[in-house]
């Protein structure tokens, strides 16, 4: 993979970490693992794990043997791995202290190939053009000569065409579905071997919800039509999702505070980028944020939020109606 993500966790203020010194090994490779942020002196355990299929391991939880090492003064450590012969698999170091109880994570891959977009950042339910540079990396067998490319689901594609190929081979891009872009050599000589890439470009539309997922595929060897098994891999680029769209809440209907003709309402919108709300009917106002927390006139009010980023400016509504339930009463002086 093209990054290695390192995350750590701790019960004590000190945090551990543990990176390797590549994001991606050719197999039977050696891998340098550094820590830092453990006791000092105290053993630590690591341990590599397969996250999609297991291969050449021991353990039912995909994982192969660990082993332990011991911190030095500062809490640090370094570390060797043989990689697993085992091209197209991600895979998790969890270096834990075994004193400490510290625990840290870094994530590796002992991949044939992999994906990447030239942009990221997609405004939900909107189409944009995106360019995807495929590039065959470690393979120790056959050259790749097929790929599918599987986009999350609820993302809808169109137009997939190929904008260049190493090496002037040739190749064509399809769909399958609606989700998934099938790439494929024209002949056995095509296929590209390693650092050799092929680069395609696609409609795509994400939908108009707010998040984060990644891209997955296949890669095997040179065949007929659309890939449907072989060497499996991720993208480490993530597509972010970001939707201007709030979420309001259902009608509020209460009554007013005590000897008042008003009620303070208060109110969650769930909302991204910048949030201005607009008050019409028994209540008028305007102004930033969401409004919450106002004071509402007797009556029915029309209650608009609108949500403004990069991706567009959209609204909701809902209404407060302040009900008026409390008698009047009137106090006579005596005569």
């Amino acid at each position: 993979m093209l990054l290695c993500v390192t995350t750590a966790f701790g019960v004590n203020a000190q945090v551990a970490t543990v990176v390797t010194d590549k994001p991606d090994y050719a197999p039977r490779s050696n891998a340098v693992f550094t820590g830092a942020g453990f006791a000092p002196g105290e053993q630590v355990q690591l341990k590599v794990k397969n996250l999609f299929y297991p291969c050449n391991t021991v353990s039912s939880d995909s994982s192969y043997l660990p082993w332990t090492v011991t911190a030095d003064a500062n809490g640090g450590f370094v570390t060797n791995w043989t990689v697993c012969d085992c091209p197209g698999d991600s895979l998790r170091l969890k270096a834990t202290g075994l004193t400490s109880g510290r625990i840290a994570i870094a994530l590796f891959s002992d991949a044939s190939w992999k994906i990447t977009p030239n942009y990221t950042n997609l405004c939900g339910g909107k189409q944009i053009e995106l360019t995807f540079v495929v590039e065959q990396t470690n393979n120790s067998g056959d050259n790749n000569g097929r790929f599918r490319v599987n986009f999350p689901a609820g993302y809808t594609l169109s137009a997939p065409s190929i904008v260049s190929v190493s090496a002037s081979k040739n190749w064509t891009a399809s769909l399958s579905g609606t989700s998934s872009v099938c790439l494929n050599g024209v002949a056995a000589t095509d296929a590209i071997t390693n650092n050799q890439i092929v680069t395609f470009k696609v409609f795509v539309t994400p939908p108009n919800v707010t998040g984060a997922s990644s891209l997955s595929g296949l890669g095997a060897a040179f065949g007929s039509g659309c890939l449907t098994s072989g060497i499996a891999q991720s993208s480490t680029s993530v597509l972010t999702v970001t939707s201007p769209s709030p979420t309001c809440p259902a009608n509020i209907i209460l009554n007013t505070s005590a000897n008042s003709c008003t009620a303070t309402v208060s109110y969650i919108v769930s909302s991204t980028g910048t949030v201005t709300y607009v008050f019409t009917g028994a209540t008028t106002g305007s102004g930033s944020g969401n409004g919450s927390g106002s004071v509402f006139n007797k009556g029915t009010t029309n209650v608009t939020i609108n949500t403004s980023n990069s991706c567009g400016v959209t609204s909701c509504s809902f209404t407060v109606t302040v009900n008026d339930t409390q008698a009047p009463t009137i106090t006579c002086n005596a005569p």
